[in-house]
């Protein structure tokens, strides 16, 4: 009996030599996340969609299959409710004809709470009759872009086949002069397409023809549309330091308001500080290094108040003096000045316009008008005469 029990060896391993052989459990499935399924195919069928696939590649434990459809069109892309399974294969009911559709397929394990996904896309098709003649495609839209048109339609109400979609794109207004040929395009899917290529403001219609080879026709629905180009968006363009002169001070007759005092007496939106021209969709910020410059025309630019830096000196108003509007106009551009336009000479004079004195030479002095009174100013003489 000894003898026996020492050939069968030790209870839980094999001894072979001086080395001992035990068998240890593994992690199992369930230590590691799923990968995503395996080989998920989508068949197309009338209103539904089956989906079928295989167990994930890395052996995991699978708690269900989670299934989430999608449909790929703008009008509806919020995803359908979604469904779970133990299973290989769900058929997704309920589907339009015709709309493509995204599906979502995720291993899920409670333990990981998640797993891999995998994803197909697939488009329901009515069961349809060669011999019926399709009907006009359903809500056929367009929408203008610039140099393009969108155009979305849906597929026929009754069971004809579709093999092809033929779009034909015509200017609807054909000059004598000038006559465009007609394009035609072809899709093989319903959904929505971008005709490219087109002019801004022409009027085009579009035709989509739900076309069967083997009727060799279909019926079509066609839609007028015209791309548009985008609306140009206003511009500032900031002049700094300087505004164009009013009369008086063109004519040097007076010292005109700096930029900084136009800032603080909340003048920087006035006709003559801010120039608004519509046509252009631009603005001539005046003074914007203390106005700053806004591409509202609706709102003027905000001053920036004295707690902005110091003014730059203010050109032909600081530095120089102005002699003559020629001078002026040397440094302010015309057309800055056409545009600009003061309610009176007050609104861009420091000081009140003062007339120049009347000289008059009389050979022995010079006879200057102050006051009420006449100088006359010569050598060591002075004569004055008053009324």
């Amino acid at each position: 009996m000894t003898a026996e029990r020492g050939k069968r060896g030790p209870r839980n391993g094999a001894r072979r030599g001086s080395q001992e052989i035990r068998l240890v459990a593994g992690p199992g499935c369930a230590s590691i996340p799923p990968s995503p399924p395996a080989n998920l195919k989508a068949e197309a069928l009338d209103g539904a969609v089956r989906l079928t696939w295989d167990k994930p590649a890395n052996g995991a434990c699978v708690s269900e299959y989670q299934v989430t459809v999608v449909a790929e069109s703008a009008q509806r892309s919020a995803p359908l409710p979604p469904q779970r399974t133990p299973d290989f294969a769900v058929t997704i009911q309920g589907l339009q004809n015709g709309q493509r559709y995204r599906f979502f397929v995720k291993a899920y394990a409670a333990r990981f709470n998640g797993g891999g996904e995998s994803q197909v896309a697939a488009t329901p098709v009515a069961t349809c009759s060669p011999a019926v003649l399709p009907s006009a495609p359903t809500s056929l839209v367009a929408a203008p872009g610039n140099g393009n048109v969108s155009l979305c339609w849906a597929p026929p109400t009754n069971q004809g086949c579709v093999d092809e979609w033929r779009v034909a794109i015509r200017v609807a207004q054909q000059d004598e002069q000038r006559s465009s040929p007609t394009q035609y395009r072809r899709y093989n899917s319903p959904a929505c397409v971008v005709i490219s290529q087109l002019t801004n403001g022409v009027l085009y219609q579009f035709s989509v023809q739900a076309y069967s080879n083997s009727r060799a026709g279909g019926g079509y629905a066609s839609v007028l549309a015209a791309p548009v180009a985008p609306i140009k968006q206003w511009t500032c363009m900031p002049v700094p330091s300087y505004y164009p002169l009013c009369a008086a001070a063109a004519a040097g007759l007076c010292a005109p308001l700096t930029c900084r005092q136009q800032a603080d007496a909340g003048k920087c939106g006035e006709p003559w500080m801010r120039v608004v021209d519509a046509s252009s969709r631009v603005i001539v910020q005046h003074c914007a290094d203390v106005c700053g410059c806004s591409n509202n025309p609706g709102t003027t630019a905000a001053p920036s108040g004295r707690s902005a830096p110091g003014e730059l000196p203010v050109q032909a108003f600081d530095q120089v003096t102005a002699e003559s509007e020629a001078a002026a106009r040397s440094v302010v551009s015309a057309s800055a000045r056409a545009a600009a336009s003061y309610g009176s000479d007050t609104a861009c004079c420091a000081t009140p316009a003062r007339p120049a004195p009347a000289r008059r030479d009389f050979g022995f002095g010079t006879e200057v008008t102050a006051g009420s009174g006449v100088v006359v100013v010569g050598g060591q003489d002075v004569v004055s005469s008053r009324p």
